[in-house]
């Protein structure tokens, strides 16, 4: 029989080993929201509005899966935390490097720092096509009242 230490220790690298598969997930998630605001964002300087409404539903999906992988993350991080203060006295993500393998200690480090990263990215190009939206609306709006005016001028 093993000693309760070496079983959590264990289910604990089998959980970093989750959070490191789920990172990498989330990642690709976002590298591919990215591409798609970037593609919103061709859409909207195109002025193209009957393609921005349909691919509105595609943007949710996106972005929910990324939501979900995000959460999905957190709560892996917390639960192995937890679970660490419980078997040693690692108190922070230390403790997670340590689960895992030297080389995936790395590649967790790197995959933490790209997943920052894409989340700027993201959270910046989200910025420019809302205020992209806002610039088009205005543009909607005054098609619409010129449109309105011409009828009015044109009616006897």
């Amino acid at each position: 029989m093993m000693p309760k230490g070496v079983k959590k220790k264990s289910f604990l690298k089998k959980e970093a080993l989750l959070l490191f598969c789920t990172i990498k997930k989330e990642i690709k998630a976002l590298e591919n929201f990215l591409l798609f605001l970037e593609k919103e964002k061709d859409i909207l300087l195109k002025k193209d509005f009957p393609s921005f409404q349909e691919i509105e539903k595609e943007r949710s999906k996106k972005l929910l899966l990324a939501k979900r992988l995000e959460k999905k993350r957190k709560k892996l991080s917390v639960s192995i935390l937890h679970k660490l203060k419980n078997v040693s006295n690692e108190k922070d993500e230390s403790g997670i490097f340590y689960l895992l393998s030297h080389s995936h200690e790395i590649n967790l480090s790197q995959l933490q720092s790209t997943l920052w990263e894409l989340y700027q990215k993201v959270d910046l190009q989200r910025k420019k096509n809302n205020n992209l939206i806002k610039k088009s609306s205005g543009y909607i709006d005054n098609n619409m009242k010129e449109k309105r005016q011409t009828n009015l001028v044109a009616e006897p």
